[in-house]
């Protein structure tokens, strides 16, 4: 029978020691990213004045954007639509629904999260 030595015993405890070292590591870290900081409610009114400034004051990029994007749109849709048979279907007049909705419901999510 084969005798166990304290380095056989510390070659075999060591990859248990490191694996409980890091599990306690990684608690104490969530710990400290999920405690409340003290000091929140004096930055809070901080955090609504700076989200007012940055939405509202980005209104005039979205507005501007947006109006490139509809012009584009519009005529990317008026050459789609010419042909022989535009004038028989008054395709023109279709042009503003199309581009309205197609602004509306494709591009002004992803230009307001730009």
């Amino acid at each position: 029978m084969k005798q166990i030595t304290n380095i056989n015993l510390l070659i075999f405890l060591k990859p248990i020691y490191y694996f409980f070292n890091e599990i306690g590591e990684f608690i104490i870290f969530l710990n400290s990213a999920f405690k409340l900081d003290k000091s929140f409610p004096s930055f809070f009114n901080n955090i609504i004045k700076q989200m007012f400034y940055i939405g509202f004051n980005s209104i005039p990029i979205i507005v501007i954007t947006s109006f490139f994007s509809g012009m584009v749109a519009a005529a990317n849709a008026g050459h789609q639509m010419s042909g022989p048979l535009s004038e028989f279907l008054n395709s023109s007049s279709l042009i503003g629904g199309i581009v309205g909705q197609s602004v509306l419901m494709e591009l002004a999510p992803v230009i307001s999260g730009l």
